[in-house]
């Protein structure tokens, strides 16, 4: 969906906020003991030592105010295969639900927005959704959740804005899944990121199975197909 640039720099920083909460609680303290004073005979310097403060990655990100402005994100909520959820309104103790609570509300606190999330019945009703909203010219939803297979008819009608288009968001950011994201680029362009903001991604996963004598009877040498850069959905079919 075409987002405004207040809210492309808050979705930077709610995926930041998210790789944060993961590592700061995997770093621990520095327990080591401290080291022997050394005796000298010299005057002693009294002056405290100066250091320059660590670089981390969320150094470059924003902290600006936006008066409450709203972001919102429509996606859909049948799936039976997937978990859609991308906010919560409350705690209820289950691990996922309280950890997208808790950073909701630490982005809230930062950036003074308000986060909020529409589930659609379908895959199907989050599309038409989405391409309605477009058409009549809203600004609705600032981020869009679906299956690509729905989802791109809406790339080639428009209806969304190209990623280098948004100010404020680094591509290069470890919470965004680079791999995907450049076989998502064509002509240059690319439309969809998949990152840390969805659960989905981590337990949504196809495998393709080698049928070896197919292969041989083909005459194709698959590993080599792979090298030579043609393993294409073309040469799969």
């Amino acid at each position: 969906m075409k987002m405004k640039r207040s809210h492309t720099v808050f979705f930077s920083l709610l995926l930041a906020l998210l790789q944060l909460c993961v590592v700061s609680c995997g770093k621990g303290a520095d327990t080591g003991n401290p080291p022997e004073s050394i005796q000298s005979t010299g005057p002693v310097d009294t002056e405290p030592a100066t250091t320059e403060p660590e670089k981390t990655l969320w150094d470059d990100l924003p902290g600006e105010n936006y008066n409450g402005a709203k972001f919102s994100m429509l996606s859909e909520e049948a799936s039976t295969w997937a978990i859609v959820q991308m906010t919560a309104e409350e705690l209820n103790g289950e691990i996922i639900n309280d950890t997208l609570f808790n950073i909701d509300r630490l982005v809230e606190d930062r950036l003074n927005v308000a986060i909020s999330s529409v589930l659609l019945k379908s895959a199907n009703a989050a599309r038409d959704t989405a391409r309605a909203a477009v058409a009549a010219g809203q600004d609705e939803y600032s981020v869009y959740q679906n299956t690509l297979d729905v989802t791109a008819p809406l790339i080639l009608e428009g209806a969304f804005r190209e990623l280098r288009e948004l100010p404020n968001l680094n591509l290069d950011k470890p919470w965004w899944d680079e791999n995907l994201r450049k076989s998502l680029t064509f002509n240059n362009k690319s439309y969809t990121l998949i990152g840390d903001c969805s659960v989905m991604v981590y337990e949504s996963h196809y495998c393709i199975h080698i049928n070896t004598t197919l292969a041989k009877d083909l005459k194709i040498d698959r590993y080599q197909t792979v090298r030579d850069g043609k393993w294409t959905l073309d040469q799969l079919y």
